[in-house]
């Protein structure tokens, strides 16, 4: 398993201008750029689809058995099932999620529906939990033709990505979890990088 040695975005960045003479690729900076905005959704809480699959008034409590605490909290005796898809496409990478009804994925919008672990789902804007632009490309430069902090972005990226989706696994119940790693897609290209010259 490879890690990275880094602890926080910040000292990867410093290292690559400690390489390159204070020197920062496009490249680089637009993947630093989504990473740093990844780790920013729980510090500065920014909305996305992360934080709407977490928000509990969402949450249908006939389904997840759920009771009014006299603080005005719910409480829910179960957590909404979803499935996690992490793919690479075209574009970049991506983790997407789909709640599950009758053990099937919801991939449609749906509200006020009777079985459904959400009051309301709405794709556009609850689906897409991760999305980082290019990241597949920057995977192949980076062992192809990248140095040493390039790899350190990669993974790292793979450590904010799974940190995040942890978070996500402890109030959720993921009952389908697909799809490749950052960290399995940038060791399959180092493994094949002399084949890719």
């Amino acid at each position: 398993m490879t890690t990275t040695r880094f602890s926080h975005l910040k000292e990867i960045i410093q290292y690559k201008k400690k390489l390159n003479w204070g020197d920062l690729s496009p490249f680089f900076h637009q993947i630093y750029g989504s990473l740093a905005d990844l780790e920013g959704v729980y510090v500065h809480g920014f909305d996305c689809a992360l934080r709407r699959i977490l928000d509990k008034r969402n949450w249908n409590p006939q389904v997840l058995g759920g009771k009014l605490l006299v603080n005005g909290e719910m409480e829910f005796a179960r957590k909404p099932q979803i499935g996690i898809f992490r793919r690479a496409t075209h574009w970049g990478y991506e983790v997407v999620c789909h709640p599950m009804m009758h053990g099937t994925e919801v991939h449609q919008m749906l509200t006020d529906e009777p079985d459904l672990p959400f009051k309301a789902w709405l794709p556009h804007t609850m689906r897409d939990l991760i999305r980082i632009a290019n990241l597949g490309d920057f995977i192949r430069y980076a062992f192809i033709d990248g140095d040493d902090a390039d790899r350190e972005l990669v993974y790292f990226g793979d450590f904010l990505i799974e940190s995040t989706l942890d978070k996500v696994k402890s109030s959720m119940d993921v009952v389908k979890d697909r799809g490749y790693r950052v960290r399995e897609l940038a060791d399959y290209m180092a493994s094949r990088k002399h084949d890719l010259w």
